[in-house]
């Protein structure tokens, strides 16, 4: 981006940078009650996904993490073994990938669909969960006309709905 090009482009060394730090509303709420975690990635919403679950992971000790990334097709998935390697070394977190549309070449025996069925699938009751999201509009919404039914409170569905940049 416009940064980016700034930095390698035109930045001197030694240049004095002043920023402010992320001043964003999706970061991890207290949970006194220890409610359940699902944490629901739609594509590239691994990333915001991942710091989450990462400083859950190493800070408390007896949270239960669950987590569900839906992506189009298997070469849409990137760190591919680091669910894998959490659910191995913590047994308080287990992970689910969903493809909602794989290629042939894929040779697929994962669940396929949508990722907000997956997780309706799997709770029939929501009322006693956290939902942290991060993806596309469409799969937040799809998320919030599904899981609200099921009991999720609305102050327990945090999101990041993130668009693509216009050109």
């Amino acid at each position: 981006g416009a940064f980016s090009e700034f930095v390698f482009g035109e930045l001197k060394e030694k240049a004095i940078l002043r920023f402010q730090g992320p001043m964003g509303t999706f970061f991890l709420r207290d949970n006194p009650d220890h409610h359940p975690l699902v944490f629901m990635a739609g594509g590239t919403g691994f990333a915001p996904i991942k710091a989450l679950i990462e400083q859950l992971l190493f800070t408390d000790k007896n949270q239960e993490i669950h987590l569900y990334w839906g992506v189009r097709s298997k070469r849409d998935i990137y760190l591919a073994d680091l669910p894998e390697k959490w659910q191995q070394q913590f047994s308080r977190f287990n992970h689910a990938i969903i493809l909602s549309a794989p290629e042939e070449q894929d040779q697929w025996q994962g669940r396929t669909g949508s990722v907000t069925h997956a997780i309706a699938d799997d709770f029939s009751d929501l009322s006693q969960v956290e939902i942290y999201a991060a993806g596309p509009p469409a799969m937040i919404d799809s998320g919030k006309n599904l899981f609200f039914p099921k009991g999720l409170a609305e102050n327990r569905f945090h999101y990041d709905a993130f668009q693509l940049a216009k050109e």
